[in-house]
């Protein structure tokens, strides 16, 4: 029944998609401004963004509207996870990483800096992903000291392709 249904669905999506797939840019959830973070703390609160069913990831955007170029590091799970509270040590639970969580990292040296904002884009992840009820979760991790000025809260998107 509803298994052959999105099963079907997810035929049609890679037909129509020709395989390929790209989020918008989603706002990093969470994250004061002007709060001084350190390396190792959550950088914003837990995303959900919806995704097929199963994929390969290929690539991940960062827009660092601070130009910071801070390195990041952003966790996914593909299920319900407990979240670590923005601006605290990053402290996943045993029974989360019992979960498999998949983790990206986004170095200095991917970052492009423009005048007054930067991007980094990572590609060539090749990760295969399995999200059973079609929405990818995870939380980002700052690895230096951030401070985010107000209205410059960075986004993220990724692409992959549907398996």
């Amino acid at each position: 029944g509803l298994m052959i249904l999105r099963d079907i669905h997810d035929l049609l999506q890679r037909i129509l998609n020709k395989g390929a797939f790209e989020t918008p840019l989603f706002q990093i959830p969470g994250i004061a401004t002007a709060a001084a973070y350190l390396a190792g703390d959550a950088f914003g609160s837990i995303f959900e963004i919806a995704v097929p069913r199963r994929f390969t990831l290929q690539s991940i955007t960062f827009v660092d509207l601070d130009n910071e170029k801070i390195p990041k590091d952003v966790v996914f799970y593909t299920g319900i996870f407990t979240p670590t509270a923005d601006n605290a040590a990053l402290a996943p639970a045993a029974v989360d990483l019992l979960k498999n969580p998949k983790v990206i990292t986004i170095a200095a040296g991917d970052f492009v800096a423009f005048n007054a904002n930067a991007v980094a884009t990572v590609t060539g992840i090749e990760l295969p992903m399995e999200c059973p009820d079609g929405k990818l979760r995870g939380q980002w991790v700052t690895r230096g000291a951030d401070n985010i000025a107000a209205g410059a809260i960075p986004y993220f998107s990724i692409s992959g392709v549907i398996e």
